[in-house]
């Protein structure tokens, strides 16, 4: 059985710079990865979920980000309930990971043709939740959305 995640991704810094500069510029990216990790709730209570970081972006581009618990993963399907509304499906296979989580990041690669950064990867949203729990029995379903 697949136990069923929704969170609400705020975008980044990172990306709102990127989407108006692509704007102007011709430039491109996809959102096709994401990477859980253990940074997004309050420690002294885990009920309680931090305020999603828009710098974040700033700092690092994924996997090097603070509390990262996996590598980068495919993002499994991509909806559009509304037309600004995407809603990213990211998955955990049984077994996969194992562990506690509370934020989830969404991955976009540069695909301007030629571009200096080309192929290089940036934090484009930011997830975050009071503390969860995935265990050895546990696939895990993230349905991830993100309201422009």
């Amino acid at each position: 059985m697949a136990a069923q995640f929704s969170l609400i991704a705020k975008l980044t810094n990172t990306a709102l710079q990127r989407t108006a500069q692509n704007a102007t510029n011709g430039g491109s990216f996809i959102v096709e990865n994401f990477v859980i990790g253990n940074a997004g709730h309050d420690p002294s209570n885990t009920a309680l979920a931090f305020a999603p970081d828009p710098t974040i972006g700033d700092i690092c581009t994924g996997a090097d980000c603070p509390g990262v618990a996996i590598a980068a993963k495919a993002i499994s399907e991509v909806v559009f309930p509304e037309p600004k509304c995407p809603v990213f499906k990211c998955e955990l296979s049984l077994g996969e990971y194992v562990g506690e989580f509370s934020q989830l990041l969404l991955l976009a690669r540069v695909t301007t043709s030629g571009a200096a950064d080309e192929g290089q990867y940036f934090v484009f949203a930011v997830a975050n939740s009071p503390l969860k729990n995935v265990t050895i029995t546990d696939a895990a379903v993230l349905q991830v959305g993100v309201q422009y």
